[in-house]
């Protein structure tokens, strides 16, 4: 099992084991973070987490996108780069309106 994630030109597109995903316009996304690495209490899959959050998760390190009144969990090898490659392509949307 594993997690995709796509950056397009407005949107990050997330997958988890080819069949759940969602879509998150860079423009709704408040912040995101590297987070604390998941394991087997958060599980793997499609998770609906505490504190209105869902989880895209093959446990280990994780990236945390936060919304206005939700926020989205995403495995990921490299969480630092994942953040600052979402963080740029959040600025040029920003920058463009």
């Amino acid at each position: 099992m594993r997690t995709t994630v796509q950056l397009n030109a407005r949107e990050i597109s997330i997958k988890v084991a080819g069949i759940f995903g969602t879509k998150i316009p860079y423009k709704s996304i408040d912040d995101v973070a590297p987070a604390e690495p998941t394991g087997l209490t958060a599980g793997m899959g499609l998770r609906v987490l505490q504190n209105r959050t869902t989880g895209y998760l093959v446990g280990g390190p994780s990236v945390r996108i936060t919304l206005a009144r939700t926020a989205v969990l995403v495995s990921s090898d490299t969480p630092e780069k994942l953040s600052e490659a979402i963080e740029v392509r959040r600025a040029d949307n920003t920058s463009s309106r």
